[in-house]
């Protein structure tokens, strides 16, 4: 056990084991026995009078905040050659032991993230880091199964930054615990530390544009700094994963190769024949294939609202639909379809990690010889389709696009149970 639990008044009666950064303990003071985690600074470090000085303030500033993620600090002193903070030994269930076991669900994820958000927003405003966040620091106690906080390094302090100055991998800036996090619910949702996540289909979600309406893969890609600019504070990211813990009810019941709309408020009124063409156009679908409704009307009419109140009634018979916003896309050609196709990888993404696997197989195994003409439409869908031997010049390029993009619709959606597709102009 060595002299690391020297402390004046306490009988060790065993040694519990490391923890993150600090060992723990079973003690006597007097007649009470409790359990307890030591962290220690031990001398001969170059800087050690600063150290020294983060050491016991940022323990002091933590044994002052109240925060039930946050372990109690007990005692804060110093014996020859050492400074040592005392805290209560937080037991239970590790997040890393939890985490062989499999990738948690996206509930879950979400949950765990606001729980620790909660905590590092208290820590921070106090001036402190974590300065340590990885799955190893976090704690299902074992009395309620609340989320813990522990593996704080005490010399660790706050340093500001300038404005689009990243934090980089200085564990004194209070964003480099935000991408801790980004990292311990990358590894929450897939089962995966984020070191190996150099596989495609482990990216797929983090390489999109986070601008869009928020999924939890692009607030990770947020979190990571993949594509942009990340977080600048806890109270932003805490925002984000609010919006996630209530998904429309169509996000929630997407199902393979389908996609997702935004509900509307307020309930359809006086449109039944219309709707009862569009619900006859979609059950005619299982005997003749593919079908088309022209829905008109003057501006402001309701059209948009019509095709919106189908979609929910679609959802609520666990069908969803893929609905697309022309007017953002009739600028360029093929936007369309190139949003189509947007909106369709929008559905794989918010799927459950084991369905979106074998969804994205498929879309490989529907695309595999027409993929030269889909990565150049959408290089979102060609970087899931992974590289594209190079093909020749060809003499009719306009005709060899639109066949091959034609087939690949083709076979999308007449791959399984169908999909209705909404176009909005």
């Amino acid at each position: 056990m060595g002299p690391v639990v020297a402390i004046p008044g306490v009988e060790v009666l065993e040694e519990l084991g490391k923890r993150c950064p600090g060992s723990a303990f079973r003690v006597r003071r007097g007649t009470a026995v409790y359990s307890i985690e030591v962290a220690l600074l031990t001398d001969g470090r170059a800087d050690q009078r600063a150290a020294i000085q983060r050491f016991r303030r940022d323990a002091i500033a933590l044994a002052r905040i109240r925060h039930p993620a946050l372990p109690r600090v007990l005692e804060v002193g110093e014996r020859p050659g050492a400074h040592y903070a005392v805290m209560e030994l937080v037991s239970g269930e590790t997040l890393a032991e939890r985490l062989r076991r499999g990738p948690l669900p996206e509930s879950l994820v979400v949950d765990l993230g606001l729980r620790i958000t909660d905590a590092l927003a208290r820590i921070h405003e106090n001036g402190l880091v974590h300065g340590n966040l990885r799955t190893s620091c976090v704690v299902f106690d074992e009395k309620d199964g609340s989320v813990r906080l522990t593996g704080f390094d005490f010399a660790t302090q706050a340093s500001p930054r300038t404005e689009g100055e990243l934090p980089l991998h200085d564990s004194r800036d209070p964003r480099a615990d935000i991408v801790s996090l980004g990292s311990v619910l990358f590894e929450c949702w897939t089962g995966e530390p984020l070191s190996s996540a150099h596989d495609p289909e482990v990216l797929f979600d983090l390489t999109d544009d986070y601008s869009a309406a928020p999924g939890l893969g692009r607030v990770l890609a947020r979190l990571l700094g993949i594509g942009s600019k990340g977080y600048s504070d806890v109270s932003e990211l805490r925002d984000d994963l609010r919006k996630l813990t209530n998904p429309t009810p169509l996000a929630a019941h997407a199902s393979p190769l389908r996609g997702s709309h935004s509900a509307s408020d307020s309930a359809m009124v006086g449109r039944e024949n219309e709707l009862a063409s569009l619900r006859g156009a979609w059950s005619a679908t299982e005997t003749r294939g593919v079908q088309v409704a022209l829905v008109c009307g003057k501006r402001g009419s309701g059209k948009s609202r019509l095709l919106r109140a189908f979609a929910e009634e679609l959802a609520e018979e666990g069908c969803a639909s893929l609905v697309v916003e022309c007017q953002k896309a009739r600028e360029e050609p093929y936007g369309v379809v190139r949003q189509l196709l947007e909106v369709y990888l929008d559905a794989l993404e918010r799927l459950p990690r084991a369905l979106r696997t074998e969804a994205l197989g498929r879309l490989r195994a529907l695309a595999s010889d027409v993929a030269f003409v889909l990565g150049p439409l959408s290089p979102r869908l060609g970087r899931v389709l992974g590289e594209v031997p190079p093909r020749g010049n060809d003499t009719r390029p306009d005709e060899v696009l639109a066949e091959g993009l034609g087939e690949f619709l083709r076979r999308v959606f007449s791959n399984g149970d169908g999909t209705p597709v909404l176009l909005e102009d």
